[in-house]
């Protein structure tokens, strides 16, 4: 007497969804169509919305599949989501188990990972000349920076992760002392 209940995967609000993701919906008990006949590989999509942003966003091209218990729907994307992509997913209330319950509407969203490097400007810029013997060097991130480990960098270690030599990468070293901004956008 009840119907079908589904799960989002991911699920609602999800953030750093790996940009190469599958997306899944399971039901707790098999589905069809809500006219009574089956549902395969080649009639499912048109039961699924997948968008940028919202319900009104650009379609987002996909291929679905059905397993054959016909509980678990795939949504297979036919390319990668971008960098920190917004994706909506919906179905309607298009299936049914099969004593007729039909399921009502249901939506989810999620949020792709930041897949982008950020950008870097470096002052001087390359070949600079007349430059001020005094001068600092600053180097400027698009967005906040971090260790490749995962842990926040420090006026303390930001120094290691630098290296200033004279005329080119075989000269000698520059010593000098770094900071970072507290936005973690600028070493200076």
């Amino acid at each position: 007497t009840s119907p079908p209940s589904l799960t989002f995967s991911p699920t609602n609000n999800s953030t750093g969804v790996a940009v190469d993701s599958n997306i899944t919906i399971t039901f707790d008990k098999a589905i069809r169509h809500i006219v009574n006949t089956d549902i395969t590989d080649t009639n499912i999509d048109s039961l699924i919305t997948l968008r940028e942003t919202n319900s009104s966003g650009s379609k987002i091209p996909f291929n679905a599949t059905i397993d054959s218990t016909n509980k678990i729907i795939t949504i297979n994307p036919t390319s990668s989501f971008s960098s920190q992509q917004e994706v909506y997913l919906a179905i309607g209330a298009t299936v049914e188990d099969y004593s007729g319950n039909a399921i009502t509407a249901s939506s989810s969203s999620f949020t792709a990972v930041d897949s982008n490097p950020p950008d870097v400007d470096f002052f001087p810029t390359n070949s600079s000349t007349g430059i001020a013997v005094n001068s600092d060097v600053t180097i400027s991130f698009s967005e906040p920076i971090r260790k490749i480990d995962n842990t926040p960098i420090t006026d303390t270690d930001v120094s290691e992760l630098i290296t200033l030599k004279q005329n080119n990468s075989s000269g000698s070293n520059i010593s000098f002392s770094a900071v970072i901004d507290n936005a973690k956008q600028m070493i200076t």
